[in-house]
């Protein structure tokens, strides 16, 4: 598996403007942050993510549903697998 500072050697040679690769930054790992499921979840979509083992939320989960759910505009970026689908699809 190639590393990531692997792929970056090989791309700031052929970007000498420095306009593709910008900034690099490693953000060291951290426990995760947990909150509860929104009380206005439908009882019956809480009990769907229940059964596919999704009981309660990343912090950064809940806050993003918590915004589109009150009409809010929201971007998440996060690494993959870390739940963005779930920020826009649990006020829906």
């Amino acid at each position: 598996m190639t590393e990531v500072h692997e792929i970056i050697k090989e791309l700031a040679p052929n970007d000498p403007a420095k306009e593709v690769v910008t900034a690099i930054r490693r953000f060291p790992a951290r426990e995760a942050e947990w909150a509860p499921m929104p009380d206005w979840v439908r009882p019956e979509l809480a009990g769907a993510y229940r059964s596919k083992g999704i009981e309660r939320l990343y912090s950064h989960q809940a806050e993003a549903a918590e915004r589109v759910n009150r009409g809010e505009n929201v971007v998440i970026v996060t690494p993959t697998a870390s739940g963005k689908t779930l920020c826009y699809n649990l006020p829906c």
